[in-house]
């Protein structure tokens, strides 16, 4: 995707990066930061985010964020709201999936309670003949098929998969 069609409607302040340029993703996450792959500043705290957002551009990455250190040389777009500007790139980059699916989120009570809550569902939806992807406890299921587990909490991850549960022909996610 190119970067005009990934930053519509972000609220862009400021960019030196070329309209044609392209990404096929987001990061929050600065170790996976690529030059098709840039990293989105969340951090508040100014140190912590100039660590990062330099690690980005060693990694040859631009930046997304909402201020540049000072002597910042690298590519980078300044937005109004980091925030705002992640929600929407991800809607750009993958369509808006939760409208598709219908959506249960469990929260509250303990890790464990929660992930009880998450099954439970999971089996009488299964039950009811009713396809569901679910994300519970970490554990990622899409139809019937285990993918694994989930560590990145990145809501670009979270889109992909629900993504990924629509092409599976799951109506359900948890």
């Amino acid at each position: 995707m190119n970067f005009s069609q990934l930053l519509k409607d972000v609220g862009v302040i400021k960019t030196n990066i070329s309209s044609e340029t392209s990404f096929v993703g987001i990061t929050e996450d600065v170790s996976k930061t690529t030059k098709l792959i840039p990293y989105i500043s969340l951090i508040k705290e100014r140190e912590k985010s100039k660590e990062k957002i330099n690690e980005a551009v060693r990694r040859g990455g631009a930046v997304i964020c909402e201020a540049l250190p000072e002597g910042f040389e690298g590519l980078y777009v300044l937005c109004k709201s980091a925030q705002a500007a992640n929600a929407q790139i991800n809607s750009n980059l993958l369509g808006n999936p939760e409208r598709e699916l219908k959506v249960i989120g469990v929260a509250g009570g303990s890790d464990v309670s929660r992930y009880r809550v998450c099954q439970m569902l999971r089996t009488i939806l299964e039950t009811g003949s009713k396809r569901c992807a679910s994300l519970c406890g970490g554990e990622i299921y899409v139809g019937t098929a285990y993918r694994g587990t989930k560590t990145d909490k990145s809501p670009y991850k979270l889109y992909s998969l629900m993504k990924e549960a629509l092409g599976a022909g799951d109506e359900y996610f948890i």
